[in-house]
């Protein structure tokens, strides 16, 4: 069985569904059994639903439009950095 440690770095990962089947089976076990890792990964799971969310709405015209200006302003301006 995986180690909290090992499943907390595949937590993210693991709520996208970018895990191989078997990693995947091996966390899902652990969590089941885990007390200390399973809060993690409901708020993780929790996060994830909530950006993705907030993802989808799309945002004003005018808004989608200043910020587009804005950064095609940003991109023509002289690279001060490299002096």
């Amino acid at each position: 069985m995986m180690k909290c440690d090992q499943v907390k770095e595949r937590l993210w990962a693991f709520v996208d569904g970018e895990l191989a089947l078997e990693e995947e089976q091996a966390v899902r076990e652990h969590l089941e059994l885990c007390g200390r890792c399973f809060p993690q990964y409901d708020w993780h799971r929790a996060y994830a639903r909530y950006v993705r969310s907030v993802a989808s709405r799309m945002a004003d015209p005018a808004v989608r439009r200043r910020v587009f200006e804005r950064l095609l302003r940003e991109s023509q301006k002289p690279d001060t950095a490299q002096g």
